[in-house]
């Protein structure tokens, strides 16, 4: 079922907006309102292609609405959601706000980057992943300050979505691990 322009929108800001954890999206907004979880529980662990990041609420609520329209109860989940938004009276904060507000990041420091070290930062990465948070972000601190760091390693280290960070220009880095 096609839903009106307005009413989707209202729907995407709700899903967007109403809380500020992903999780309690699904559980406060997603669920209650009908979403069988086979439609946004892939887009939880979904990454964005270009930037390496989770996918925000904002950008998995259109795909979610996209399935549910395919659904003959399509028209009815996006009216549940939309009065669950019209009915919301409360503000969700996590127990640890500023913990919240970032994904979990691993760092791993790399003393001598070779082939042999980044892989098996690579592999170790890629075995535990999938049993941490959909959003935890890996970088790799590469000790660049006797030997430069070859673009094939850094290139290995982005193929599996770990955020290389040389250490010679680490100052560019602050903000980002700050936050």
């Amino acid at each position: 079922m096609k839903s009106g322009v307005e009413e989707r929108r209202v729907a995407i800001e709700a899903i967007a907006t109403l809380v500020n954890i992903r999780r309690a999206m699904a559980e406060l907004i997603l669920r209650p309102a009908g979403i069988p979880p086979e439609i946004y529980v892939p887009l939880l662990r979904q990454r964005d292609e270009s930037a390496g990041r989770p996918l925000a609420k904002r950008e998995m609520a259109p795909l979610i609405l996209d399935a549910v329209e395919r659904r003959p109860d399509g028209e009815d989940i996006i009216r549940n959601i939309i009065e669950i938004a019209a009915d919301w009276d409360s503000y969700h904060l996590a127990h640890d706000e500023f913990a919240a507000r970032r994904p979990e990041r691993l760092l791993r420091a790399i003393n001598t980057p070779t082939r042999d070290t980044i892989t098996a930062f690579c592999f170790a990465w890629s075995d535990t992943s999938q049993e941490r948070a959909p959003d935890t972000e890996a970088y790799a601190v590469l000790n660049d300050q006797e030997r430069s760091v070859s673009v094939d390693l850094l290139h290995a280290l982005e193929a599996y979505q770990i955020q290389p960070m040389l250490w010679g220009a680490r100052e560019r880095y602050l903000e980002v691990l700050a936050a």
